[in-house]
């Protein structure tokens, strides 16, 4: 409880050091707050906007919901969410996305404080010349002179010269200093740059007390801006919706680049999954025109043959051997392709892992629904790998795992491949045993009847042939049609707040600030510089008695004569009470003498004055009371209160053997009130006060007198701890808004080296005011 009471008694101390310099708080309040102001108007807003994306994830064995279409499971895309955060905002996305829009040039209204951005508002048009090379990265300054002139400046301009037909920099530019006029309409053109300005605006009031800047930007300089702004995470840990944030300083452009991103990914994603489709289909079609060729020759070869001969199909054993010889010939031939893509798929694999249009389509074409599984898996792996090449993620932890992978899968392909060759070359040999089987029992029919079962045999080949393709083609356009992106914008973009600046939020920091600036100046100052102003103020001394407080006196009159009722003297009754009680052990009463010691830490807070008062009032009580002037060196008590002494012996002539005790001390118009002045001037006042003639006389006196006061230096001079370990009793003088607190704590910390008894302090001038507890008390007999 006492400890609880103590930190409770400490915030109260601290609180009441602030609360003496409260006048600095609205102070730092205004400057803190207007400089917040200043901040908010000065720096350029930025804006976040924010969307949302789902990410659809496919895996392996998981049902598609158009997986009922022939064909479509060879393109159904394996996508991860993990990758898709880092192919998203992949550098050649946001290319993409940026074209869509002119963002090239852009386009600023100069203010005192930031430039703005024109985005679709400027009142001007820059044409660049795209042929000719131009001044990439510095601001071109224009002022509009009148409708058909302005003036372009550069001023220490830094930048590169860009030639943006081979996307490469021809020069770089340093400190580049500028000025022309050119005239709307017409070709601008330099060493540097070459494009046409052209004004939109018809009124030119306003135009010539701006000053507009426009900077010309490379594509890559665009896309590491826009990519820097650009941020995306997943919405939740167990979703695939990522959150699209993209914070810019024009909210209408900001908008347009995220509508034209998404778009981007959207339309990028679908044009990968199309393109195995597309593919497939270029691939048929390069078979369909040398099949459709045969088709008519066979065809015009049948015809040509019955009409000439004239004959008639009736041997149904001849039919038979020929369909069966047909049958087996596409079998054969079927073999035969599968042995061929087999071996192209083969030595595929075997040169290099990069995707080829046709390795997908060859697997395709073979019907085989584990390779193409693994094909499939292997394609996309590579398609991931670029990617992360792409976006410079050559050091990440993904590439290692996808290139483990890969090199996994290429094994398993060659192995699969390997396998289906050997069945296929089997399946050959066999069909062509059977081949030699028929073509023997058909060379034992008729030699007409052959001819005839020969050429309708090719001419059904090549229509089957055609039949098919044709079939398959349409397949994979199905597919191709059926196909979904893997994204889909589930929240479209819109404004999401403003980042900065936030005027509440700076305005409530700006607050903060002043009150903890406020505080640190106030406590710095009060501990360097601080004032005494109350009693509370002496409360953090050690060892000390408050005795009471002494009012301030414009006029000694105040405390005299028909004035003894004042506050003034009614403040120096109460201090005479403590006085009493403090010396005298709490018995007012108690017969002893006591010496009393009055001194303050610097000069000029009024110890003479209290001693003075604070005796005449001891002395009306009728207790005998001695004042003894020690300021030998600046003494100011007869000079100011007794003046009729000026010029008499005192101490110092006493001790110096020039006079008796008897002869230096002086009665006063009070009774019982008596002093004793400095007297002379002496060259040695340590010497004086350390005199044991001095002792002896303090000594004596104390038997004669009650109280024997000491009016003595400040503490800051040596000759008045000659005589602390003399007094009874110490008062300190203090003087309110006049002595310094840290002066104070350490004039007190010092006593305790001197051996100082019982020590009081006072604390004098003191301003009466609503809270003080003075006031004129008149109480008396009336006649």
């Amino acid at each position: 409880m006492i400890q609880r009471n103590q930190v409770s008694d400490d915030v109260r101390n601290v609180f009441r050091r602030l609360l003496k310099y409260w006048k600095l708080y609205p102070i730092f309040l205004v400057i803190f707050v207007g400089l917040a102001f200043l901040y908010i108007k000065s720096k350029p807003s930025t804006h976040e906007l924010n969307a949302k994306l789902v990410v659809h994830e496919r895996e392996r064995g998981v049902a598609d919901p158009s997986s009922f279409i022939p064909g479509s499971e060879l393109f159904a895309g394996r996508n991860n969410f993990e990758n898709s955060l880092l192919t998203i905002q992949a550098s050649p996305i946001i290319r993409e996305a940026i074209s869509k829009f002119n963002t090239r040039i852009e386009y600023y209204q100069a203010n005192w404080m930031f430039d703005e951005e024109l985005y679709n508002s400027s009142p001007f048009n820059v044409v660049m010349d795209g042929a000719v090379p131009q001044l990439v990265g510095v601001p071109f300054q224009l002022e509009v002179l009148s409708d058909t002139q302005y003036r372009i400046t550069i001023e220490k301009g830094s930048g590169g010269v860009y030639d943006f037909i081979n996307n490469t920099f021809t020069r770089q530019i340093e400190e580049l200093n500028f000025s022309a006029v050119g005239e709307f309409g017409k070709p601008f053109e330099t060493d540097n740059f070459k494009f046409t300005i052209f004004l939109e605006q018809n009124d030119l009031t306003n135009l010539h007390e701006q000053k507009y800047k426009f900077i010309i930007r490379t594509d890559d300089q665009l896309v590491a801006r826009f990519k820097s702004r650009l941020t995306l995470e997943p919405a939740n840990l167990n979703g695939t919706v990522v959150n699209v944030w993209f914070r810019t300083g024009n909210a209408v452009k900001g908008m347009d680049f995220l509508e034209a991103f998404l778009e981007t990914v959207i339309n990028n994603n679908l044009e990968r999954k199309n393109h195995i489709a597309n593919s497939t289909i270029n691939y048929i079609d390069s078979l369909l025109e040398s099949v459709s060729d045969s088709l008519r020759q066979a065809e015009r070869t049948l015809q040509r043959y019955q009409s000439a001969r004239d004959v008639l199909d009736v041997n149904q054993s001849a039919e038979r051997l020929h369909e069966e010889f047909s049958r087996v010939r596409e079998q054969k031939a079927e073999y035969e392709s599968q042995v061929d893509y087999l071996k192209f798929l083969s030595e595929q694999i075997g040169q290099d892992d990069n995707y080829t249009e046709y390795s997908m389509s060859a697997v395709m074409a073979l019907n085989n629904n584990s390779l193409s599984i693994l094909m499939e898996e292997y394609i996309g792996l590579v398609a991931q790998r670029n990617r992360l090449i792409e976006n410079q993620q050559t050091k990440s932890p993904l590439l290692s795992q996808i290139e483990s992978r890969i090199s996994n899968l290429r094994k398993t392909i060659r192995e699969n491949v390997r396998y289906s060759l050997n069945i296929a070359e089997q399946d050959l040999r066999k069909a062509d045993s059977r081949l030699a089987t028929i073509q023997s029992q058909i060379r034992q029919l008729p030699e007409t009847q052959r001819n005839l079962q020969t050429f309708k045999r090719d001419f059904r080949l090549n229509d089957d042939t055609y039949t098919y393709l044709m079939q398959k083609k349409a397949e994979s356009q199905i597919a191709r049609a059926s196909n979904l992106p893997d994204y889909e914008v589930f929240d479209p973009p819109s404004y999401a707040s403003l980042v900065s600046p936030k005027a509440k939020k700076v305005t409530g920091f700006a607050i903060f600030l002043a009150l903890v600036f406020a505080t640190l100046v106030a406590l710095l100052y009060d501990n360097l510089f601080g004032k005494v102003k109350d009693e509370k103020d002496l409360a953090d001394l050690d060892d000390t008695h408050f005795l009471g407080e002494v009012l301030h006196t414009r006029s000694l009159k105040k405390l005299s004569g028909k004035n003894q009722f004042s506050a003034q003297a009614e403040s120096f009754r109460t201090l005479r009470s403590h006085l009493l009680a403090f010396c005298k052990d709490g018995q007012p009463h108690k017969a002893k003498s006591e010496l009393i010691l009055i001194s303050s830490s610097v000069q000029g807070e009024g110890k003479t004055f209290t001693s003075f008062f604070l005796s005449s009032g001891l002395a009306r009580l009728e207790r005998p009371t001695l004042l003894i002037e020690l300021d030998l060196r600046r003494p100011r008590l007869v000079s100011n209160y007794i003046p009729e002494l000026k010029g008499r012996p005192g101490l110092v002539d006493y001790v110096n053997g020039e006079t008796d005790l008897k002869s230096i001390i002086y009665p006063t118009s009070d009774e019982g009130f008596f002093i004793i002045p400095a007297g002379s001037i002496s060259p040695s006042p340590s010497e004086i006060l350390e005199s044991e003639k001095f002792r002896g006389m303090l000594e004596e006196v104390k038997k004669h007198f009650e109280f024997v006061v000491l009016d003595s230096a400040p503490l800051i001079v040596a000759d008045t701890r000659a005589t602390l370990a003399l007094a009874d009793a110490v008062v300190m003088v203090a003087r309110a808004g006049y002595t310094p607190i840290n002066v104070l704590k350490k004039t007190f910390e010092n006593m305790k080296e001197f051996n100082a008894g019982k020590v009081g302090v006072v604390l004098n001038d003191v301003t009466m005011g609503l809270n003080r507890r003075y006031y004129n008390y008149k109480y008396g007999y009336r006649k």
